[in-house]
Order: structure tokens, then C-alpha cells, then sequence
């Protein structure tokens, strides 16, 4: 690709700028190698100072709840900020599978929507939680391509589940064509965005998308433990939800026992003690990311993938993911034939490399701090270890 000057100088910026993001994060100064933020990042510097926060806080004070619920707030509005919600329509859980039963929770399935479309795209645990529902009258309708979302999305359908991008492959869906055809029948549109949150701009005014949930373990550079649910305020000012907790109320700590009284906005939905230390680690790496700036976190990708494409290519391996870089995620899955994507990421955990192996294909995930020469050491290496092993 031909550079004029000028963008010559952007890019040498940008050179020196990763540099100097790279040296944040003690994994990468030790000198190996990680490709696997589609399933854990690795930890930045900010964000071991911000659970060390929360664990002075416990030696130093013991108990300080005001100060441990101000940081869930902020990280809130932090996450709030990078998919340009309001703090007020952001709720945290334990987990993505926690979020959407509390949502589930709040939908009515003995009237006439009862159908919930979901797909065989989507991580597992998605269809798990729907599939719990069907003893309330949910009837779950699991699609095997998007290309059947218009043929089975009817006038019965309560709300469509999807993932922004495929967990294997980082296929990203188009959320804006599907959402048009959710609306046209009148239902709601749940996204999973946990693969691709961090790597890839997700406006929910923009894509008139009515919940949204995603954690921050993965390319948002926090730890386990947190995850966050958006849903659009004139829902959750209407909804009440059945999964429910003392944190969801109005006013938590009056402990009342006579009823229910739903907090305001997205807050109804969360459940009991909320997750403090991931949360102190989720802000801090939800800052960073927008620090940077999502748009130019979402470039680097793009030039990452297809640094990757044409890598595999030139190893002769085989690809499990599109060809398309605008069409995925950084993620690139290749296939190990002859030998198991486990034992692959094994061989090459040895050699300094952290790569995400699924049941079917090696998960090769870069993320803003990666660079072209990383990838090409990791394509050659792995090419070396999927090749001996066709020789055994």
C-alpha cells in the first residue's frame, strides 16, 4: 500500500505510540507473545495497579462501600462512554450468561410473542439460557446461518439474540440488516458483543440496538468476573424483571422486605453484591481503549487480519474464518489438520506463545498491542508444528 507523506507520519506516530503502550504491559516485556484476547488479554500494568487499589483498600480501611460502589459506577460510564450509552442504562452481573436471564426474566411468554430466534453463531452458553426459559413458554427457534434471520423472524417472535461476532471465527453479523428486519416485525434485538467489543466500533443509538451485553475479560483488557448489560432506558423503565436481588432495588441498603421496588434505568437488573475487584480491573482497562480510541484500535485490526490472511496463505494454512477483513474481528481461526488445535496451542505455549485453541480450529487473536512481525513469527511457527506433524 503506497503512503504520502503525511500518512507516512501518522503511521510512524502510531509505530512509536504502541511502542510505548506495549511497555504497559508486563507480558509483553517479557518478550513472549499474545494472540489470545479473544479469550483472557493479558493484564496491563493500569490494570494490576487498579486491583492492588481494591486490595489496599481491604488492608487499609477493611470496609469501604462507598468507595468500592463509586468505582462499579464509574466503570459503567467508562463502558457507557465506548458504545455511546447513557452510565444509567448500564448494569453489571456476573457474568454474560447472568445478564441475559435477567433479561429473559423480564419478557412475558404466555401471550402471543413467545418466539425467541437465536443461532447456531452464537457462543453456547446464549442458547443455554433461552433453552431454560422454554419451561416458561419460551419457544426457542436456533437458525444455522444468517441468512435465514428474514424467513424465520415473524409476527410470534418476543426478541432475536445474536452475536456481533462468531466466537470461533470472529465472523462478524450485520447487526444494522438484521436489526431492520427484527423492527419490521416488531420484536427486540439482544446483541452479544463479547467478541467484539474493544475491537470493533458498536454504536447502540446508531444501530437502534435494545440490549446489549459483553464482558471484560476478552479485548476490553480486564479479568473474569464482570459483565456488562445495556439496556435501551425506555425498556428497562418498563420491564420487571423475575431474576432479581437487593442491588436491583431503588434503594439497596434500606433493605426493605415488603415487595419489590425497581431501581430506575438498567440498574433493576442487576442481582446481588456486585463484582467490586473486576470492576476496579474492567475501568481501568475500559480506559485504556478509549484512550486509544476505538476507531483506531478497529484500523490496526483490520491491517492485522489482513497481515494474517495472507500469512496463512503463504504457510499453506488453511483458513476457518473469512477472507474478507472487513467481514471479522482480528480474531483469524485456521485449521490443524492431522493434529488437535490443543495440542497445537501447547507446542507453541512452549515456544512463548499464547494462541486460543477451540474443538475445531486455532484461534489466532491479536489486539491493538500486537504487531505484523508478531503474527509472522506466530504463522511460521505454527506451520513448523502443524507440518511435523504430518510427517510423524
Amino acid at each position: 500500500m503506497d503512503l504520502d507523506g503525511r500518512n507516512i507520519e501518522q503511521h510512524e506516530r502510531w509505530d512509536a505510540e504502541l511502542e510505548r503502550w506495549r511497555e504497559r504491559f508486563s507480558f509483553l516485556r517479557s518478550g513472549r507473545i499474545h494472540m489470545a484476547s479473544c479469550s483472557q488479554s493479558p493484564v496491563a500494568d493500569d490494570v494490576r495497579r487498579a486491583v492492588g487499589n481494591y486490595m489496599d483498600s481491604l488492608t487499609e480501611k477493611g470496609m469501604d462501600w462507598e468507595t468500592w460502589l463509586g468505582e462499579v459506577e464509574a466503570a459503567k460510564a467508562e463502558f457507557a462512554r465506548l458504545i455511546n450509552a447513557d452510565p444509567e442504562e448500564i448494569a453489571v452481573a456476573a457474568s454474560a450468561s447472568a445478564a441475559i436471564a435477567s433479561v429473559a426474566g423480564a419478557l412475558d411468554f404466555q401471550g402471543r410473542r413467545r418466539k425467541v430466534v437465536t443461532s447456531k453463531l452464537d457462543f453456547p452458553t446464549v442458547p443455554y439460557v433461552w433453552h431454560g426459559f422454554e419451561k416458561y413458554g419460551a419457544v426457542l427457534d436456533i437458525v444455522a446461518s444468517a441468512e435465514e434471520y428474514e424467513a424465520r423472524i415473524d409476527d410470534d417472535t418476543v426478541i432475536v439474540s445474536i452475536a456481533h461476532a462468531n466466537y470461533e471465527t470472529g465472523e462478524l453479523q450485520d447487526v444494522a440488516a438484521i436489526g431492520e428486519l427484527v423492527r419490521a416485525k416488531g420484536a427486540l434485538l439482544l446483541v452479544d458483543a463479547y467478541q467484539s467489543v474493544g475491537v470493533e466500533p458498536i454504536d447502540v443509538q446508531e444501530l437502534q440496538i435494545d440490549v446489549l451485553v459483553t464482558g471484560a475479560s476478552k479485548y476490553l483488557l480486564g479479568v473474569p468476573g464482570i459483565a456488562f448489560l445495556y439496556v435501551r432506558r425506555d425498556l428497562a423503565d418498563a420491564w420487571r424483571p423475575a431474576v432479581t436481588g437487593w442491588m436491583g432495588q431503588i434503594d439497596p441498603f434500606r433493605f426493605p422486605t415488603d415487595g419489590l421496588a425497581p431501581a430506575a434505568g438498567s440498574r433493576r437488573f442487576e442481582i446481588g453484591t456486585p463484582p467490586v475487584a473486576a470492576a476496579y480491573a474492567a475501568r481501568a482497562g475500559i480506559r485504556i481503549v478509549n484512550t486509544i480510541g476505538i476507531e483506531r484500535i478497529a484500523r490496526h485490526g483490520r491491517m492485522l487480519s489482513e497481515t494474517a490472511i495472507a500469512l496463512a496463505d503463504e504457510y499453506g494454512l488453511e483458513l476457518a474464518s473469512p477472507r474478507d477483513p472487513s467481514r471479522k474481528t482480528p480474531l483469524t481461526a485456521i485449521r490443524t489438520p492431522g493434529m488437535a488445535p490443543g495440542d497445537v496451542a501447547n507446542a507453541l505455549l512452549r515456544r512463548g506463545i499464547v494462541a486460543a485453541p477451540r474443538e475445531r480450529v486455532l484461534r489466532i487473536a491479536p489486539h491493538f498491542f500486537s504487531t505484523p512481525e508478531e503474527l509472522r513469527h506466530v504463522f511460521a511457527v505454527t506451520a513448523e508444528v502443524v507440518q511435523a506433524s504430518r510427517r510423524l
